[in-house]
């Protein structure tokens, strides 16, 4: 955490009226004045104020010091000696002298505050329990809220303006903050990004997740689908079942997946190809196509747009990955099942393999907006 220190031994009047902006109009009875005492740099002060007669009020509360002689208050006072935290009203027949109280104030980076929660669902409110005197990079809050969000969702943190609520970068869609127990949010200066607290006890951030999806488990059709094939190599006898897409020609495979509720269904579904060639080096051209079927509604629909790479292994018998592609599956919604089509075109120009590649599998990364499907 970043540490601050303020001065003591400060003792100034003023020569304006509050209660919130103040012109220090010089040494009162001893001591130093504010300049003096913060070399001069402008910084945040805390300050107790109290009226020049002896009446025994005062008033606690952050100021912004401007040197040499300005000071602003910042948001509401902490603690008033009358009418709670209300402000003293200052008159206009007398001066006010302003003292600093010796004190440590921390900004809290990397500290986890503790909050209460008022506002709505979609737009909260956070009132830190610990003082914060303002909202910087690197806090984190810890919060419970009201009750479940219905879409996006703002926080506006200790009186400070509104900031999104987010989970890994994306806006919150509906019921990613629970009000069954706490929430944790990093703020990056722009954002609340929430983190989710597993069974376990431990937090995540929310992003990725990551599946295979076996040849073997790939269906093929009878006029254009890929050559189930049983591999066993030579050497040390690795065997599976394992697709083959010759060239010459453009052969598919199709498998099929109950996304999970979690799935952040309008982000790209990331394909990598895991492949190798048994004979020869050559490039191979891959392509990848999805659509999305909700229950009720017809399995016979268009799928989405195709996306292709090319990639040559370099060498037979070398296992690729790099063949990656970004795919935006058609008609995508949670809860979904997700069909894709991966293909070889072997006739493209760009194919140069002349022999048949072996799939292995696909492995498939999705972004989540949960912890889990519940």
């Amino acid at each position: 955490m970043t540490e601050y220190f303020a001065h003591d031994n400060v003792f100034e009047t003023t020569d304006s009226t509050g209660p919130t902006n103040f012109i220090l109009n010089g040494l009162e009875q001893g001591g130093r004045t504010l300049e003096s005492a913060s070399g001069g740099v402008a910084q945040k002060v805390l300050l107790c104020i109290r009226p020049q007669a002896e009446d025994g009020r005062f008033e606690t509360a952050y100021f912004n010091f401007t040197p040499p002689n300005q000071i602003a208050m910042i948001g509401q006072p902490i603690e008033s000696s009358e009418d709670g935290n209300a402000a003293i009203t200052w008159g206009t027949e007398r001066k006010n002298v302003f003292s600093v109280v010796p004190f440590h104030l921390v900004d809290r980076i990397n500290d986890i505050i503790p909050c209460s929660v008022g506002g709505t669902a979609n737009a909260l409110s956070l009132t830190s329990k610990v003082p914060v005197v303002e909202l910087k990079a690197g806090q984190w809050f810890l919060f419970t809220p009201t009750a479940p969000n219905t879409g996006a969702a703002t926080a506006a943190i200790s009186g400070a303006d509104p900031v999104p609520i987010q989970m890994a970068g994306a806006a919150l869609q509906g019921d990613e903050l629970s009000n069954k127990s706490p929430e944790l949010g990093y703020f990056d200066g722009a954002a609340l990004q929430i983190a989710k607290r597993l069974k376990a006890g431990l937090f995540v951030q929310q992003g990725k997740f990551t599946f295979q999806v076996a040849a073997g488990g790939m269906q093929q059709s009878s006029t254009d689908g890929a050559t189930p094939v049983y591999v066993e190599l030579a050497t040390y006898k690795l065997n599976s079942a394992f697709l083959s897409f010759p060239d010459a020609a453009t052969k598919y495979a199709v498998w099929l997946f109950s996304m999970p509720k979690m799935w952040k269904h309008d982000t790209p579904i990331e394909i990598e190809v895991e492949f190798y060639n048994p004979t020869a080096a050559g490039v191979v051209r891959w392509g990848a196509e999805a659509v999305c079927i909700a229950p009720g509604a017809s399995m016979d629909q268009a799928w989405g747009a195709l996306v292709t790479a090319e990639k040559n292994p370099g060498a037979a018998l070398v296992f690729d990955r790099t063949a990656k592609m970004d795919v935006t599956p058609a008609n995508a919604g949670e809860g979904r099942l997700l069909a894709v089509r991966i293909r070889r075109e072997g006739g493209h120009a760009n194919d140069t393999l002349n022999a048949a590649a072996i799939l292995v599998g696909c492995r498939v990364t999705i972004t989540t907006n949960k912890a889990n499907d519940g």
